[in-house]
């Protein structure tokens, strides 16, 4: 098991992560990833024209494994 600290950013405003998560390696953080992302989605959307949320993931060595991202934009016709 290895932990995983995953880094939220909403629009550039970053939140790091100081706890952790213990996970089965890199698949595993980014299935994990990918689904907090979502649930951050939910909670911050709508909330303007155009978002950028992301998580930046990284091991318990400080090695950036993977990043998700997610983003919104809204267009006026």
């Amino acid at each position: 098991m290895t932990r995983y600290y995953f880094d939220f950013s909403n629009n550039g405003a970053e939140s790091p992560d100081t706890v952790g998560t213990e996970l089965d390696g890199d698949e595993a953080a980014g299935d994990e990833a990918i689904m907090a992302l979502v649930e951050m989605a939910r909670e911050v959307l709508p909330g303007g024209n155009s978002r950028e949320l992301a998580f930046e993931v990284r091991d318990e060595n400080g090695r950036r494994t993977l990043r998700v991202s997610i983003v919104f934009d809204l267009q006026v016709l």
